[in-house]
């Protein structure tokens, strides 16, 4: 589980098993979330890297479509 000491120390660009462990994600939905183009991302050296800032604001977006959904059936 990380915590927002791991999210802090992280660096900037993740590999997809980075981003996927610092989510708490599987590799296969970081790397579904970049085919839809949802987080940012780019190549390196034949490499794919996740921006850890379109991650957390993935996530950070996907918390608040769940509140509202929960009030909304509340």
């Amino acid at each position: 589980m990380s915590t927002l000491v791991s999210w802090a120390f992280a660096p900037a660009w993740l590999t997809p098993q980075e981003a996927a462990d610092l989510a708490g994600y599987s590799t296969d939905v970081i790397l579904e979330l970049v085919s839809e183009g949802i987080l940012d991302w780019c190549e390196a050296e034949g490499n794919i890297l996740i921006e850890k800032q379109s991650l957390r604001e993935y996530q950070e977006a996907w918390l608040d479509m769940r509140a509202v959904q929960l009030m909304q059936e509340a």
